[in-house]
C-alpha cells in the first residue's frame, strides 16, 4: 500500500479537499436518511439496542466483504493501523448506546446540540495535543456552525436530566475520538480497511451487549419482518455512509471533516419538510445557512500550521 500523503500536502490540494468535503456531505445526507429509517423501525417495535446491533452487524459484514474484495494490499497491512481503527469501532458502539440512553432522558433537539459540540473537542485536540495553529477563520466557522445548529434545532431552555446530559457529552467526545482514530489509522491502512475493521469491532460489542441485556428481544426482532426490513435498511445505508465518511476523511483535515459532517441536521430538516410536510421557520432557515457557511469557511481555510516553540533561554 502506498503511504498516505501528509496532512499538509492533502490539505493543500484543492481538488482533494473538494472531493473529500463532497463525500462527507454525502455521508451526512445518508446519516439523515438512516435517522428516518431508524425512526420507522423503532415505531414498529424495534428495541434500540437490537437496532444498534443489527446496524453494526450489517456494516461489519458489508464493509468487511468490501475490504477483502477491494483491497489488494490485504496481506501487507500494518497492524498498527488496525490497532487504531478497532478502538474506533468500540467507541462508535459505546457512543451509540449512550446517545440512545440520552434520548430516553432528554429531548431530541438537546441531544443533537450536545452531539455537535464534537468539532470543539477536535479543535482543542488540534491545538493542545498536535500543537497546530488552526486559525481564526476555522474558529469562527466552528462556533458559527454550532450557533446554527442551536437555531435550527431550537432546544428549549430548561432544567434537564443531569445523567442524560453526561451521556450525550460522552457520545460527543466519543464521536470526536472516532474521527481522530480513523484519521490516524489511515496513515497505515486504506479507508476501506480502517472503517471495515472499526465496524467489525463495533458489531461484536453491540451484539454482545444486546444478547446480555435481552437475548429474547433480539430473537423476536429477527422474527418481525415489518420492523426488520427497516433495520436492514439502516444497516445498508449506514455502510455506504461510513465508507463515504472514511474516504472523505482521508482527503480532508480532520477538523474540517467534523464541521462538514455537522450539516446532518440540515439534511434531516429538509427530509422532514419533504416527507412530513414540516415547515421551517425563518430562524431555522438562518440556522441552516449558518451551518452551511461554517462548513464552506472551514474547508476553504488555509492548512493548519504548527505552533512555534519558544526559543530556549
Amino acid at each position: 500500500m502506498r503511504p498516505r500523503p501528509s496532512a499538509s500536502l492533502a490539505s493543500s490540494s484543492g481538488g482533494s479537499r473538494t472531493v473529500g468535503a463532497s463525500l462527507i456531505l454525502l455521508a451526512a445526507l445518508l446519516t439523515a436518511v438512516v435517522g428516518v429509517l431508524a425512526k420507522e423501525a423503532l415505531a414498529r417495535g424495534s428495541a434500540p439496542l437490537d437496532l444498534i446491533a443489527i446496524r453494526f452487524a450489517l456494516c461489519g459484514l458489508l464493509l468487511g466483504a468490501s475490504m477483502v474484495v477491494m483491497d489488494a494490499s490485504f496481506s501487507a497491512r500494518d497492524r498498527r493501523g488496525f490497532g487504531r481503527s478497532l478502538p474506533a469501532g468500540v467507541l462508535l458502539c459505546v457512543g451509540g448506546v449512550c446517545e440512545f440512553e440520552a434520548l430516553a432522558r432528554l429531548p431530541l433537539a438537546v441531544v443533537l446540540v450536545i452531539l455537535f459540540v464534537n468539532p470543539v473537542w477536535l479543535a482543542l485536540y488540534a491545538r493542545m495535543v498536535k500543537r497546530e495553529r488552526i486559525g481564526l477563520r476555522r474558529l469562527v466557522a466552528i462556533f458559527g456552525m454550532f450557533a446554527g445548529v442551536v437555531l435550527l434545532l431550537g432546544p428549549k431552555v430548561g432544567v434537564y436530566d443531569g445523567i442524560g446530559i453526561l451521556l450525550a457529552l460522552f457520545a460527543s467526545v466519543a464521536w470526536a475520538a472516532v474521527f481522530v482514530l480513523l484519521d490516524r489509522a489511515m496513515d497505515r491502512v486504506s479507508p476501506v480497511a480502517a472503517i471495515a475493521s472499526a465496524m467489525i469491532s463495533a458489531a461484536l460489542l453491540a451484539i454482545a451487549i444486546a444478547l446480555v441485556v435481552d437475548s429474547k428481544s433480539m430473537s423476536e426482532q429477527l422474527g418481525e419482518p415489518e420492523s426488520l426490513r427497516f433495520a436492514i435498511g439502516v444497516g445498508a445505508v449506514s455502510s455506504v455512509a461510513f465508507l463515504a465518511l472514511a474516504i472523505g476523511l482521508q482527503l480532508s483535515y480532520v477538523l474540517d471533516a467534523a464541521v462538514v459532517a455537522a450539516t446532518e441536521p440540515v439534511f434531516a430538516s429538509v427530509l422532514a419538510a419533504v416527507i412530513l410536510d414540516e415547515v421551517l421557520s425563518a430562524t431555522q432557515f438562518v440556522g441552516a445557512a449558518m451551518i452551511v457557511a461554517g462548513a464552506v469557511a472551514s474547508t476553504t481555510a488555509r492548512p493548519p500550521s504548527p505552533v512555534r516553540s519558544l526559543p530556549p533561554p
